[in-house]
């Protein structure tokens, strides 16, 4: 290497998402985010956020049109399958069972019966909201910083967490 020539930027680029990862405290280079806490930006990252965006709306339409009670589901008069998992425990079922039942109904605004159905149902509608609003002001900017990854590991983990907790009452 030239004594003259700069230092490589402590930065790498990442193919699968068109991004530019930059690390704390590295010089900026043209092309890559400048500001501090911006961890990537570019026009991959804004389509594929946008990308999250519509399909997170597209899924809230879907279940706002789909017919619920406790006993079924059904979407423009067909019904939905049973989930699979009541046929190996029995009445239990998985931890997800009446998830997309429940869902539907506290968007019909059927709040006790989705509660007593899979409580957990509004964990989902609270963190497809924050999904959604994070995922949105990374298709706006083009950016993302460490507090998006942040919040949105932490709203997988408070779901998952809400599930299972919902599942273990279920069993006691």
């Amino acid at each position: 290497m030239d004594a003259g020539a700069p230092a490589p930027v402590p930065s790498s680029f990442d193919p699968a998402a068109g991004t530019t990862v930059v690390r704390p405290g590295a010089p900026s280079e043209p092309g890559v985010p400048s500001e501090p806490g911006v961890l990537a930006e570019s026009g991959g990252l804004r389509r594929r956020s946008a990308l999250v965006l519509f399909l997170l709306l597209g899924l809230f339409a879907v279940a706002a049109l789909v017919e619920a009670s406790p006993e079924r589901a059904t979407l423009a008069g067909i019904e939905g399958p049973p989930c699979p998992s009541t046929y190996v425990l029995g009445d239990v079922g998985c931890p997800g069972c009446g998830l997309t039942r429940a869902t539907a109904m506290l968007l019909d605004g059927e709040f006790g019966s989705a509660t007593n159905l899979q409580p957990a149902a509004w964990l989902v509608l609270a963190l497809a909201a924050v999904a959604a609003m994070v995922h949105a002001r990374i298709a706006v900017t083009g950016r993302t910083t460490a507090w998006n990854g942040r919040v949105l590991r932490s709203a997988r983990v408070v779901l998952l967490g809400g599930l299972l907790l919902v599942w273990l009452a279920r069993l006691a």
